[in-house]
């Protein structure tokens, strides 16, 4: 990612030029999108953020944009707008007559992953991990880049990182022992659900009696696990679904 490049789209924005804002979204949208996902963990509440900082970027004065370290002052533009999100219910300022002039955000959410089941995938790590996370597998940045926009040591991102993709190998070997497990348990019971007994009809009009089999009986147990066996696998598919975009150790030791 080439930080001149941002340095010349905000030449752009100071100057009120729409074609900023479309650069803007096109090459960077993924990251905004990431950081704000990686600390609100909801859609909406994301786009509101990204489109809050289009916002503050169209109104803004320009002796405010920054001089130097242009991607680290989005970044932190953009984090401000999501934990200023999370701290209200709803937006209460009016900016129906300046966003009806940026790009409106209707697609690149699909195009970018599916972000409830990536969150899904990272909900366990820490707020710092996240971020690290989000900027380096699907802002795709390098450890270096990341480094200089959140102004840490690039050894600490590194680390940081690395322990990060082996906290979530672990989460996904463990989501695949416990649906082993339920998926076990829920075949047994679905075995013993209609394990096959018979009811004798008495005699009738001196006819021998007759054994007819007995309805399955489904009781709540079975009906219940096996809603969470199929939501377990649901899980496990998005986990390796999104596992693929995790770098093996081989490739971690090449970035």
């Amino acid at each position: 990612m080439n930080i001149v490049k941002i340095e010349t789209i905000f030449d752009l924005i100071k100057n009120k030029e729409l074609s900023g804002f479309e650069l803007l979204y096109e090459q960077y949208f993924r990251i905004m999108y990431g950081i704000a996902y990686s600390i609100t963990g909801n859609d909406e509440v994301s786009k509101d953020a990204v489109q809050n900082t289009l916002i503050k970027l169209f109104v803004l004065e320009p002796h405010k944009f920054p001089q130097a370290h242009a991607l680290t002052w989005l970044y932190t533009v953009v984090k401000n707008e999501a934990l200023m999100l999370l701290r209200k219910e709803k937006q209460t300022i009016d900016i129906s007559t300046v966003a009806e002039k940026l790009p409106m955000i209707d697609k690149g959410i699909e195009e970018f992953i599916d972000m409830e089941n990536y969150y899904t995938l990272i909900s366990s790590l820490n707020e710092k991990q996240r971020q690290i996370v989000t900027l380096k597998v699907l802002g795709g940045m390098s450890h270096k880049e990341i480094s200089h926009m959140l102004q840490k040591p690039i050894g600490t991102i590194q680390w940081t990182y690395n322990m990060s993709i082996k906290k979530l190998r672990v989460a996904i070997s463990t989501m695949a022992a416990f649906v082993i497990m339920l998926g076990t348990g829920f075949v047994y019971k679905l075995i013993r659900a209609f394990d096959t007994e018979y009811i004798e009809i008495p005699e009738m009009d001196m006819e021998p009696p007759v054994n007819i089999p007995a309805s399955p009986i489904i009781d709540a147990w079975v009906i219940g696990l096996g809603i969470c066996f199929l939501l377990s696998v649901t899980a496990l598919i998005i986990f390796f679904r999104n596992s693929d975009k995790l770098p093996t150790k081989r490739k971690a030791r090449r970035i």
